[in-house]
C-alpha cells in the first residue's frame, strides 16, 4: 500500500491524499510504523488522511490514534449516517479529525435528495462543527448537491460532479 501511495504522490500535483483502511489494517503495528515513517519523510503534516471504513474497538482507537496523529496523519470515519451511525461512534469522535457523509449511500443515483436525508446531513455537519472536526460531503453528483452544500455552509466535498475516479496516468496528460 505504501508503494502504491508513493507512486500516486509522485504523479499527483496535489499531495493531499486519502487511503481507506479496514479496522484490521489500521490496528496493524507494522503498518502504522511504516505509514508514519513514510508521512514523516515524504509528506507535510495533515496531507494524508486515513479513512476508516469500519470502526475499530474504542480502546484500540484510543491507543492507536495517538501514533497516527503524532505522525501528522488525519483520521476519518467514512460513511457516517449510513454505515457508521451516531450511536455506534459517538464515543469515538474525539479520536478522529474528520467525518465523511456519503450521500450516494443514502439515495439511488440521479434521484432527488429528500428532506430526511438533508436532515441527516445537517445533523452530521453540526456534530462535526461542535467537535471542531473537518467534514466532507461525498457523493456530490449535481449542481443541486453543490447548492445544498453551499446552503448548509459545507466547504469540503467530493463526487462525480467534480470528477470520476481516474488512473494516475490521466493526471499527467
Amino acid at each position: 500500500m505504501i508503494q502504491l501511495l508513493d507512486c500516486a504522490i509522485q504523479e499527483l500535483n496535489n499531495h493531499h491524499v486519502s487511503i481507506n483502511l479496514t479496522a484490521r489494517q489500521f490496528a496493524n503495528p507494522d503498518f502504522q510504523a511504516a505509514i508514519s515513517h513514510y508521512v514523516q519523510t515524504h509528506l507535510l503534516p495533515r496531507e494524508l488522511t486515513v479513512e476508516l471504513v469500519a470502526t475499530p474497538e474504542l480502546s484500540e482507537l484510543q491507543q492507536l490514534s495517538v501514533g497516527y496523529r503524532a505522525a501528522g496523519i488525519l483520521l476519518a470515519f467514512d460513511d457516517v449516517g449510513s454505515d457508521n451511525l451516531f450511536q455506534q461512534i459517538k464515543m469515538m469522535l474525539p479520536y478522529v479529525n474528520t467525518v465523511k457523509f456519503a450521500l450516494q449511500n443514502m439515495r439511488p443515483l440521479g434521484t432527488p435528495t429528500t428532506d430526511a436525508i438533508v436532515s441527516t446531513l445537517k445533523f452530521w455537519f453540526d456534530k462535526a462543527e461542535e467537535q471542531q472536526m473537518l467534514f466532507t460531503f461525498e457523493g456530490i453528483e449535481s449542481a443541486a448537491d453543490v447548492q445544498l452544500a453551499n446552503h448548509l455552509g459545507i466547504t469540503r466535498g467530493q463526487g462525480y460532479y467534480f470528477a470520476k475516479p481516474q488512473l494516475p496516468a490521466t493526471f499527467m496528460a
